[in-house]
């Protein structure tokens, strides 16, 4: 497993609309998944990105995340 962070990262995003803002940091927590191996999140961003026939796993992963996103 990755070593967590111990630096902050600092990122600044200007969106006009919640949901843009809203995919945009949905993104950002994937990618900075350290319980998750690289493949899998690969895989998940590709199904979130596509918007198409999200697997089980990835549908899992969100319903996870999105309570602590709202």
């Amino acid at each position: 497993m990755d070593e967590p962070r111990t630096q902050p990262i600092n990122i600044y995003i200007h969106e006009q609309k919640k949901e843009n803002l809203a995919r945009v940091l949905l993104f950002l927590t994937l990618f900075c998944e350290t319980g998750i191996s690289v493949r899998e999140r690969m895989e998940m961003f590709l199904d979130l990105y596509g918007n198409s026939l999200v697997r089980d796993r990835t549908s899992q992963y969100l319903d996870e995340i999105v309570p602590e996103l709202i």
